[in-house]
């Protein structure tokens, strides 16, 4: 070993240099050159713990890269073994220490460590350094999505993550993989996929060519019902049509879409979806209405239950959002009910949006008592909290019992361009004369009568010109069936004299007929009945557009039939540019004929957004007391299954049956269903673009009522 200025000696077997005393310079080192250092002995620091190992040593000034002046390092390669290191035992081997329990010790005691962060030094999941997992479902494996510190888990968490479903406690890797479209044992594969499947759980299947779900009687075999190879229902009449089997929806036309023999209705059974109710003789599905009172862009459903606790009744907000399969929906948005026995409140809701000018959603409600017995019209805001409606913010009441006030309240839009919608009310039993009973009337609401006025004859009305005239049994509003630009407002009196008794009539009212002061019906449009006890206009409806011209279509009910045995029909009427003249139903356009007198056909009518897709507007009729034939083409024990048909758009002309114009034939299961109550939109629920529909059968499931959800993709 060369050193410079420096002697080389020998010390403990070790070479080292020695440094020569030389001449010193200034003190300070002004000149550049450092002060000499006073010879020392240094130890290395290989593990730099700040101790040496006391067996390499050198001698000399400064001292080398590597070394230090304090020896006694007992292990030179472990810079957490020197003099008074602090040591910790790691009992669970996870490289942290129990720091309740320290050993100082320069040597690192068996089983002990440096680090003594451990705060579980019984488990070696538990440190600082580790993560465990949340499980929710308590199988014992944990959701690799909800992760925390392990020194800050409690029971509820576990240290693994390989739970695939921490919601369902049957699913884990312990789990058994059978048919049922889930990974159960979290492998990312099932059923049949995976090859550990349960065979137990496969089940037979047979040949379905057609993929309409529904398998003829040849086998295929054992397999998982996702497997593709077969279907588990068989029954398939032509298994070479994908709209024909036990599952299809049954059309009104020559094939038997369905394999059961019936090639016109579909039992309203067959539907999949809908909401069920749990009380019975509530009237639940017999007046639904719909739209988005929440401004979240989907329809609301409204359901009024007007039988509901001694005909207090009920009516029941939701959102559009809920469980279809025919359970019963708890939740509600409000739940508003009457003001005692009798207000039978849902059975007339009109939704009216802002018609105070709060900025919140209004209802109209009829109350059939009111607050002093006497019935009234109540608005009531939807930020009304559960309960009566004695909080609404206004009621329009007549003084007079028994009037009917409020049996229909129909949206007339703004037929007076003042920028607000404006409501006709009807009160078909209201009577003025002392002689005369049921003339019935129709009051007008407009907007600025809020808060100002109180009783319905300080406004605009109309009484029926006779006794039991009973205007306003219905009404409807029609979409400007003379081409002016302004809707118009049709309104039955069913037992009308016009032009014989009872023969009834149906009047269409203008907007220069709401603005005439001391209006009569006289001075109407009338569309009259043809004969005593005809009966026109016990039910009236609009059709909107139905021919696509650019006018008004309505629709008039009467006991004229093509038939001798007087069966109930539904006269339509196009609109044109001079539809304002007198007309009976006999002059109708077109005519839908029912199979008996009580069908009450169009009880229910409503225009609808395009339902099959032919990019033209439809009809849904409801006719809830429509009945089938039995197996000799009798009609009396098989009372009130009810229809519902949808109607194409088209100009119809000419006479058809009911079942001969419909697209869609619904029918009732059973007697007393009285399935087509009410109907409503239901928005595009299946998303194919279409518009559904809820139906209404306060019958079904042995009075407690169902609403049947009828979708567009339904159809082929």
């Amino acid at each position: 070993m060369m050193c410079r200025d420096t002697l080389v000696v020998l010390m403990a077997g070790l070479v080292a240099c020695s440094v020569e005393p030389g001449p010193a310079s200034p003190a300070g080192g002004g000149d550049g050159v450092p002060d000499p250092c006073t010879p020392g002995r240094w130890y290395q620091d290989a593990d730099a713990d700040g101790f040496g190992d006391p067996f390499v040593a050198v001698d000399g000034c400064p001292a080398p890269d590597g070394f230090v002046a304090e020896g006694g390092d007992c292990d030179d390669a472990d810079p957490a073994a020197f003099p008074g290191a602090v040591w910790y035992p790691d009992l669970d081997g996870d490289g942290h220490g129990d720091p309740d329990q320290e050993t100082r010790a320069c040597h690192r005691p068996e089983g002990h460590i440096a680090d003594g962060g451990d705060c579980d030094d019984a488990d070696g999941t538990r440190n600082p350094d580790a993560l465990w997992f949340v499980d929710a479902d308590g199988d014992g494996f944990g959701d690799p999505d909800a992760a925390l510190p392990s020194c800050d888990a409690t029971d509820a968490e576990v240290s693994n993550a390989d739970d695939c479903d921490d919601a369902d406690s049957s699913v884990s890797p312990i789990a058994v993989e059978i048919c049922d479209l889930i990974d159960n044992d979290c492998n990312g594969l099932a059923d049949e996929d995976d090859p550990a499947v349960e065979p137990r759980t496969q089940v037979p299947l047979f040949l379905d060519e057609d993929g309409d779900g529904y398998g003829t009687d040849a086998y295929v075999g054992d397999h998982c019902p996702s497997s593709g190879l077969g279907a588990v229902e068989r029954g398939d009449c032509d298994d070479a049509d994908p709209h024909v089997s036990p599952g299809a929806l049954e059309l009104p036309d020559p094939a038997d879409q369905t394999c059961d023999d019936e090639s016109t209705y579909a039992l309203a059974g067959t539907l999949t979806q809908g909401i069920g109710h749990d009380t019975a003789l509530e009237e639940f599905g017999a007046a639904i209405w719909t739209r988005d009172l929440d401004g979240d862009g989907a329809l609301d459903l409204l359901t009024g239950l007007p039988d509901a606790n001694s005909e207090t009744g009920e009516l029941v907000w939701q959102e559009a959002s809920g469980s279809t399969d025919f359970s019963v929906r708890t939740a509600s948005m409000a739940t508003w009910t009457g003001t005692g026995a009798g207000s039978r409140v849902g059975a007339a809701v009109l939704p009216v949006g802002d018609f105070d000018g709060d900025g919140v959603e209004d209802l109209l409600v009829t109350d059939a008592i009111g607050d002093d017995g006497e019935p009234a019209v109540l608005l009531l805001s939807t930020d009304t909290p559960s309960g009566d409606v004695s909080g609404s913010s206004w009621a329009w009441s007549s003084a007079v019992v028994g009037t009917g006030l409020g049996q229909v309240l129909l949206d007339l839009g703004d037929i007076d361009g003042d920028g607000q919608i404006e409501v006709l009310v009807s009160a078909p039993t209201y009577s003025e004369a002392e002689d005369y009973n049921d003339e019935g009337a129709i009051f007008l609401i407009d907007a600025d009568d809020v808060g100002s006025v109180s009783d319905p004859t300080d406004g605009w009305y109309a009484v029926g010109d006779w006794k039991n005239y009973n205007l306003g049994w219905s009404t409807a509003r029609v979409s400007d069936a003379d081409g002016d630009g302004v809707a118009e407002a049709l309104v039955g009196a069913w037992r009308a004299h016009e032009p014989a008794a009872t023969s009834g009539a149906a009047y269409l009212l203008t907007a220069a007929d709401f603005a005439t002061t001391g209006f009569s019906t006289n001075d109407a449009t009338t569309i009259s009945g043809s004969t005593a006890g005809n009966n026109a206009g016990r039910h009236v409806g609009s059709l909107g557009d139905l021919d696509g011209d650019g006018y008004g279509d309505f629709a008039v009910t009467s006991r004229t039939h093509d038939a001798a045995d007087g069966l109930d029909s539904l006269h339509l009427f196009h609109g044109h540019a001079r539809i304002l003249e007198d007309t009976s139903v006999l002059d109708d356009d077109a005519r839908l004929l029912t199979t008996k007198s009580t069908d009450q056909v169009g009880q229910t009518i409503l225009p609808i957004e395009d339902f099959d897709g032919d990019g033209q507007p439809d009809l849904a009729l409801g006719s809830p007391h429509g009945d089938r034939e039995d197996s000799v083409g009798d009609h009396s024990s098989w009372w009130d299954h009810g229809f519902v048909f949808i109607i194409s758009g088209q100009r119809l002309s000419g006479s058809h049956a009911l079942t001969d114009a419909a697209t869609v034939a619904l029918r009732g299961d059973d007697r007393l269903t009285w399935l087509g109550t009410a109907i409503a939109p239901a928005g595009d629920t299946d998303g194919d673009g279409l518009g559904d529909l809820w139906l209404g059968a306060p019958g079904a499931d042995d009075r407690q009522g169902r609403l049947f959800l009828l979708t567009s993709g339904l159809l082929p």
